[in-house]
């Protein structure tokens, strides 16, 4: 069969590395310029979570505002929520059409490396 591989497929199994945590400090194969990049990734990320914290806090301590303002806040609640409602409706089924393509015309992480193209006909 073109594109297949010829070792079995417990061989490739057993040839793929173990998953080591933190590794990327003491692996060569990742220069101080991809470590640094990486931290400062995951600092952000840590930053924006606290920031997020930060700002449920001062919202859930806020006052909730006189009676016609709750009033107000629920029918713009009512009417975001019938627009989100109509919008998945009619995204809904796209998504699943597309997930269903891809599922079945997925060929394997080694169906592209010499070279084959995908093309539904």
């Amino acid at each position: 069969m073109p594109g297949s591989s010829s070792q079995e497929p417990t061989a490739l199994i057993e040839g793929a590395k173990k998953f080591i945590p933190f590794s990327l400090f003491s692996d060569p194969k990742y220069t101080p310029l991809e470590i640094g990049a990486l931290l400062a990734v995951l600092g952000i990320a840590v930053a924006g979570l606290l920031y997020a914290l930060l700002l449920v806090k001062q919202v859930t301590k806020a006052d909730s505002g006189t009676k016609k303002m709750q009033d107000i806040a629920a029918a713009v609640r009512e009417g975001s929520n019938a627009y989100l409602s109509a919008q998945f409706k009619k995204i809904g089924p796209l998504i699943i059409l597309i997930t269903i393509l891809l599922f079945l015309t997925y060929q394997g992480s080694e169906a592209h490396s010499n070279g084959d193209v995908l093309a539904l006909s």
